[in-house]
């Protein structure tokens, strides 16, 4: 075989391939499995059970570089909380898992669990209060201590109590809250707009602190907030004979732009909704809730669950004074605490977990107690 026929075999043999794919095949060698992505057990746990260990899509006319990438880099999860109503704890469960995302995974010593990562959040509603997230991180960072740890003891030169939660606040707390991204879009073409911004934001290393970190989360409080305002655009164009996106086209294209900027980030997408009805256990045993959002959405949905607050049984007949009093006292402590229950919706629901809210913070894993 000539000099010039071995060349042309080999040119043949050669693959051409972007950097994106090269990146891509190297964080696939890298990644060695994370079983923990939220690091809230019950939830990740139910993740697993989901499959979220899935493959994920190269760009369309770029296959990944070999077998072994396409079957290692893993999807990130796609998770929708619903609820009947407010009050049902919805926020501060996103509140938990923002806290977990930024924190970083040890602090002196003390293994905190954090993830050591950013996160986005599309606050809709206008309900993501920053100083209770703050106080959420403080009451999980106290708890992860442990009881070695004491505000009472002084430590590190530092001696009154005050001072000592000052300093934890300080080098902790406040540097977590720099890589939390809050925007407030007012309008549905504001939230496309602001999705599709993403990339331009924190790509841009002087705008931010976060641009050595990964992106955990994108978070969206929530996907109604615009629902009935895209509702009367719609019924307003119909009356003119003019045309506008329908309802159900319009959240298949937010639905869209979430998951392209799932696949930009390799970041998971964390949305809260509300349902038309509580969840409730059909006859073969699968909890349900009604939706109140066109059926294209969910498209892209992995994992889907509803929460609700524990409601507090009622008096039993015949119930004497003083086991009433007793009761009523019972009662009070738990609407004090507020005992909440999250259920995966759908085939296979599995069992529920709870999460206690309290002045202090969230307390996640708790023994289901007052009922």
């Amino acid at each position: 075989m000539s000099a010039e026929d071995l060349g042309r075999r080999l040119l043949r043999e050669v693959e051409e391939d972007g950097l994106d794919q090269i990146l891509c095949s190297l964080k696939a060698f890298n990644y060695a499995g994370v079983p923990s992505y939220f690091g809230i057990q019950a939830l990740d746990g139910l993740l697993s059970f989901h499959g979220q260990a899935g493959i994920a899509q190269a760009p369309a006319g770029r296959p990944l570089l070999n077998t072994s990438a396409r079957n290692a880099i893993p999807k990130r999860p796609f998770v929708e909380i619903t609820s009947a109503g407010p009050g049902q704890g919805k926020t501060h469960l996103l509140y938990y898992m923002t806290a977990l995302a930024v924190l970083p995974r040890t602090h002196q010593g003390v293994m905190l669990h954090g993830k050591g990562s950013a996160v986005v959040v599309l606050d809709t509603d206008c309900r993501f209060d920053v100083q209770r997230l703050a106080e959420v991180m403080y009451h999980y960072v106290i708890s992860q201590l442990g009881p070695s740890f004491s505000l009472s003891q002084p430590a590190d030169g530092v001696q009154s109590p005050a001072a000592r939660k000052s300093k934890i606040i300080y080098d902790l707390v406040q540097p977590s809250l720099s890589h939390v991204h809050m925007f407030r879009p007012r309008s549905h073409a504001s939230l496309l707009s602001t999705i599709s911004s993403l990339p331009t934001y924190l790509f841009h290393s002087t705008s931010h602190a976060s641009i050595n970190r990964p992106l955990h989360s994108v978070i969206l409080d929530s996907v109604n907030a615009f629902f009935w305002q895209i509702r009367a655009d719609e019924s307003t164009a119909r009356l003119s004979n003019s045309r506008v996106l329908s309802t159900n086209e319009v959240y298949a294209g937010l639905a869209q732009q979430l998951a392209d900027a799932s696949r930009t980030f390799s970041c998971a997408i964390v949305t809260t909704s509300w349902s038309l009805s509580s969840y409730s256990q059909t006859i073969q045993g699968v909890q349900s809730m009604r939706p109140s959002l066109p059926p294209s959405w969910p498209l892209t949905s992995t994992l889907r669950f509803g929460v609700r607050r524990v409601p507090i049984p009622p008096f039993p007949p015949a119930t004497s004074i003083e086991n009433a009093l007793a009761e009523k006292r019972r009662g009070a402590s738990a609407l004090n605490t507020g005992t909440f229950e999250a259920c995966k919706l759908g085939s296979e629901s599995g069992e529920p977990f709870y999460f206690t809210i309290t002045k202090a913070g969230v307390n996640m894993e708790v023994v289901r107690e007052i009922i």
